[in-house]
């Protein structure tokens, strides 16, 4: 589970992934003017980003707010009828965005905008790539299960976050880092944590 035991010490299939999107995305737009394909990118980010991801994180937030199993009351001591009404506002308007994309302008906007692409271009894209991110967890979970299944080994992450108040001494907790272990494991070792598995390798060398 240790970084410095795997042959890359850098989440490499990520950066594949994000490397590959970047330049899809760079193709997509070379036609265009640098003033249009900037756009283009801005709107992208903006729906996905701020716009989807904004409207989850505020679902997320009342969610932790109304679920008496997650008794979040008791772990902020933060107001919560100003938590519920800022999580409210905020889901509503990051979800204006994501409807109204689908509507296509019309009237006097219509008019004096001059659309370089079809109007629906940043919705449609947005959530192509949000759906092919689905497909690639669903496929990656079915072939975890497999791998299981017939080879015994389980895909297994374990995340170490750190914890510092902010400001120094006495402020609120923040977490300013966190280490994530990753591997494939033996499902007799499944239940041991990462430290316990970093000893073990540490003195399987030392052995030798």
């Amino acid at each position: 589970m240790d970084p410095k035991e795997h042959s890359q010490e850098t989440p490499f299939g990520a950066l594949f992934l994000h490397w590959t999107f970047t330049i899809i995305m760079i193709l997509a737009t070379i036609h265009l003017t640098p003033t249009d394909a900037y756009g283009v990118l801005v709107n992208l980010y903006s729906y996905t980003i701020v716009a989807v991801f904004g409207c989850a994180i505020a679902i997320g937030m009342l969610k932790l707010r109304f679920s008496s199993r997650e008794g979040w009351r008791k772990k902020s001591d933060f107001n919560a009828f100003a938590s519920i009404i800022s999580a409210f506002i905020f889901a509503v308007g990051s979800a204006y965005p994501i409807i109204a994309s689908w509507v296509p302008p019309n009237g006097s906007y219509a008019k004096q905008t001059k659309l370089t692409i079809p109007w629906f271009t940043t919705p449609t894209v947005a959530w192509s790539i949000l759906g092919f991110g689905l497909a690639w967890y669903a496929g990656f979970n079915l072939y975890a299960l497999r791998r299981a299944r017939k080879e015994g080994l389980e895909f297994r992450v374990e995340k170490e976050p750190r914890i510092e108040n902010d400001p120094q001494p006495d402020g609120p907790p923040v977490q300013t880092h966190e280490t994530v272990f990753l591997a494939w494991v033996s499902k007799e070792y499944a239940h041991q944590s990462p430290h316990m598995e970093m000893e073990e390798a540490r003195r399987s060398r030392e052995s030798f």
